[in-house]
């Protein structure tokens, strides 16, 4: 895992890098924190009706449907049809009257910025596309939203052949912590990338392949600072570590490079929490997540494989 600077990286444009990184180095986030059940409650209430649609050259359009800021009022869909995106840039619901659909150039679409009815400010919007060895394609969305770098898509998908199924984006709404590299600590695992503690801010959405992450670009001048509450045996005291989560790599994870389990820890549950100091302007649900502490399994190798 290389680092791009311990308190601030500098984001080119997403290509090939980005790309390999995500595949091969395996920064897909692990569900090891509880989503926001206010927000799933809130999005599963959003109405997923287009009032207008543009006669689409496509037998098969692809569906997606952004909710912007805080609040799931600002909604704004986007369409994929062919080689080219409409996008409901006013949040209207019409996808006829935002100018002509956008051209897919170099594998991307792109949208310098556009502002809602209601207020909701994009920037930055870019839309990737590209397809593996496999044949299969892949779409990888960067946008900044009031403000908030973030990044979706790379796992899964945020589309749908029909808008009443379409997946549900919520840029800008609450996030909570979520690990990466391995879903729990166990004594005797000697990889290294997979023993440290790599962390990233998620918001879930709709559900699998709608989840959009915090960009590391939003956290600039601050440090994530790491508090684990370790297991101990009866009678033991307490024992936590901390860990400055100063490296930042692969555009929105989090890690520190020196971990270590304690020898005094036991096998059982850890609690993890984050602090994000001066940070009032992000919305989180929770920095707070119980990670499991075991004993490497009959027969599992020390070192994780790609």
């Amino acid at each position: 895992m290389k680092s791009l600077g311990k308190t601030s990286a500098t984001i080119f444009h997403l290509s090939t890098f980005l790309i390999l990184s995500i595949q091969f180095i395996g920064f897909e986030p692990l569900w090891a924190g509880p989503a926001d059940l206010a927000d799933t409650a809130a999005l599963a209430q959003v109405k997923r009706t287009i009032i207008r649609e543009p006669k689409y050259k496509s037998l098969s359009p692809k569906y997606s449907l952004m909710v912007l800021g805080a609040k799931t009022s600002g909604l704004v869909w986007m369409v994929e049809d062919d080689d080219v995106l409409y996008v409901d840039q006013n949040g209207n619901g019409d996808l006829t009257d935002d100018g002509p659909p956008i051209p897919r150039v170099n594998n991307h679409y792109s949208i310098d910025k556009f502002t809602t009815l209601d207020g909701e400010k994009a920037a930055k919007f870019v839309l990737n596309r590209w397809t593996d060895k496999s044949t299969k394609t892949s779409y990888g969305l960067e946008v900044t939203v009031n403000g908030r770098p973030m990044y979706a898509g790379w796992f899964g998908t945020f589309w749908s052949d029909k808008k009443e199924t379409a997946p549900i984006l919520h840029l800008g709404g609450p996030l909570h912590l979520s690990l990466l590299m391995a879903p729990d600590f166990v004594f005797g695992r000697k990889d290294t990338d997979s023993r440290k503690p790599a962390v990233n801010f998620i918001n879930a959405g709709s559900g699998k392949g709608a989840e959009s992450r915090l960009s590391i670009e939003a956290l600039q001048g601050t440090v994530p600072v790491l508090r684990i509450d370790w297991p101990v045996s009866a009678g033991a005291p307490p024992l936590q570590t901390t860990h400055l989560l100063s490296h930042r790599c692969c555009y929105w994870c989090y890690y520190d490079t020196v971990f270590d389990i304690p020898k005094n820890a036991v096998v059982g549950v850890a609690t993890v929490r984050a602090t994000l100091e001066g940070l009032s302007t992000i919305n989180y649900s929770t920095l707070e997540l119980k990670v499991p502490v075991r004993h490497l399994r009959e027969g599992e190798a020390a070192e994780i494989q790609d």
